[in-house]
């Protein structure tokens, strides 16, 4: 991806499954502007926006999120529609201890785990 693409959740539980959505956006790989944060300057991932929140970046997707849905459920299907518009891969990596540990520093500066 050589621009940001911004991802526009809807739903009541749109901020849960925002939150799942970033976890496993960093997990592959990916690199996230978590809801409520403006990406930085030259930023190339996916920003995630919640309903009608501004953003920098014109919105690729809205999705709206089932009452019926997890949030992980939920963060799956969004991340199916991610890698059907070309923004994100799914392929699956064996990661190094360091490469794992700089994932889980990722998550915890993002707020998304301790």
């Amino acid at each position: 991806m050589n621009q940001p693409y911004t991802i526009r959740l809807t739903g009541e539980h749109a901020a849960d499954a925002a939150h799942a959505l970033g976890r496993r956006l960093v997990e592959l790989g990916s690199r996230v502007c978590p809801p409520g944060q403006a990406p930085p300057a030259g930023f190339d991932g996916v920003v995630i926006r919640l309903g009608d929140a501004p953003s920098p970046v014109p919105a690729g997707d809205t999705v709206a999120i089932s009452a019926h849905d997890t949030p992980d459920f939920a963060a799956e299907k969004i991340l199916d529609v991610l890698h059907e518009n070309g923004v994100i891969s799914l392929e699956s990596e064996t990661y190094t201890p360091e490469e794992e540990e700089e994932i889980r520093k990722r998550l915890s500066d993002l707020g998304y785990i301790d």
